[in-house]
């Protein structure tokens, strides 16, 4: 029965997709109670195309959490990376359904400057590595002037929604993000509602954090979050 079991919604990131977050999604299907979902959002089936408005990717999250509601179950727990950190605080304030959030280089904010100048003053930016900066090139040369709008504009509209995600949450964030600036975490701090918040830094992580150098790592401690319990009071850490 679903009543006793629990949903897991893993959302991508602008310009990402279901293999960013390939090996959580594996990990969190061996717990037995678990289902995993995931779906690719709106004009990233293949590449990014210029017919997409910022309500359809906050549409296509109201039809997976209703899909899942009418599935019959009680608890869904949603894992949001980038974009789709936003667009799980969106769901989080909407449904009571869900539990427990997991933001991951959430998109309350963007254009890491101070990270930019740092790997170009380094070299890194022209290094391959976990910045992966010629993968994020290429990603943003395929992305049209106004889907980059409506991805602006969605920010600008529902980054107030984390105001009244009560649930227990863990924000994720890599101090050497070069999308999403590391302040980001603190915008959430400053302004979700809910009392049970565990902050835990990635060091040297960046944007993609489930491809980084800590995936496995990092991938079990969302999974023991997500179970909860003794094991996740004596596991979660401020940094990892």
């Amino acid at each position: 029965m679903k009543y006793f079991r629990k949903a897991i919604l893993i959302v991508h990131g602008f310009t990402g997709s279901l293999s960013d977050h390939e090996i959580l999604a594996n990990d969190l299907e061996t717990v037995s109670h678990f289902d995993v979902y995931s779906w690719t959002l709106p004009a990233h089936d293949k590449h990014i195309i210029n017919k997409v408005k910022y309500t359809d990717w906050i549409e296509a999250v109201d039809n997976q959490m209703e899909f899942l509601i009418n599935k019959g179950y009680q608890r869904i727990y949603i894992v949001g990376h980038s974009m789709g950190g936003l667009l799980s605080g969106y769901a989080a304030s909407k449904y009571p359904q869900i539990k427990k959030i997991v933001f991951l280089s959430a998109a309350y904010d963007y254009f890491s400057k101070e990270q930019y100048k740092e790997d170009f003053q380094s070299g890194e930016m022209f290094r391959d590595g976990d910045a992966s900066y010629r993968n994020l090139g290429y990603k943003l040369l395929k992305v049209p002037f106004t889907t980059m709008i409506q991805f602006r504009i969605l920010v600008k509209k529902y980054k107030g929604y984390i105001k009244k995600v009560t649930q227990e949450a863990l924000v994720i964030h890599g101090n050497k993000d070069e999308v999403v600036p590391y302040s980001a975490m603190n915008l959430i701090k400053a302004n979700i509602s809910s009392k049970k918040v565990t902050y835990t830094t990635i060091i040297d992580g960046r944007h993609v954090l489930l491809r980084g150098r800590k995936k496995e790592e990092l991938s079990n401690y969302i999974k023991i979050f997500l179970i909860g319990g003794r094991k996740w009071k004596k596991m979660k850490k401020s940094q990892i």
